[in-house]
């Protein structure tokens, strides 16, 4: 029998390094909370991209939550398909921007090990970052379901061959 662990809530899909919490990360609304961000990241945001593709739709969360605690948000998250990832729990990393989800949630190098990419709306207060990105943040609320699936992996279809052999064209005119 498989011996599953748990880490503050989390299935043993969760990876090593845990996201920043409450109390020492920056919430969405506000990133100067705790000293992570410095108070001119919201003339130039684009110092802190770090040359990111969608850049800007990270941002865009950010912006639209500042000094909002209360502001609704959706997020994303890349998880494997099934029964047991059905929660949205505490602790765990999520992101504001759909295609970075979808990104993380394909596999290198064998597409039937993608993983589904499900979303939840939270408060702006319930997500916190460690000031390396702003792709990435913690969910510290009380667990919830996920609101949907945005994505799963694709399943190959073996197509039928579109020619005909020469036996089949002439079978076919034989009738």
């Amino acid at each position: 029998m498989k011996k599953r662990c748990r880490v503050s809530g989390v299935e043993d899909y969760a990876m090593s390094h845990r996201p920043p919490g409450a109390d020492n990360g920056a919430p969405l609304h506000d990133l100067n909370a705790n000293a992570v961000y410095p108070k001119d990241v919201y003339d130039h945001p684009e110092w802190y991209s770090g040359g990111e593709e969608n850049f800007w739709d990270a941002w865009s969360a950010v912006s639209r939550a500042r000094g909002k605690p209360d502001k609704n948000v959706s997020i994303f998250r890349a998880l494997p398909c099934g029964r047991a990832t059905k929660t949205l729990n505490n602790g765990d990393w999520v992101t504001t921007v759909r295609k970075y989800a979808r990104e993380h949630s394909k596999h290198a190098s064998d597409p039937s090990k993608d993983m589904c990419v499900k979303w939840a709306r939270v408060k702006a207060s319930c997500l916190h970052t460690a000031g390396d990105s702003l792709f990435e943040w913690g969910y510290n609320c009380e667990d919830k379901p996920f609101s949907g699936t945005v994505s799963r992996p694709r399943k190959k279809r073996e197509r039928p061959s579109r020619r005909r052999s020469s036996y089949d064209i002439a079978r076919h005119r034989e009738r």
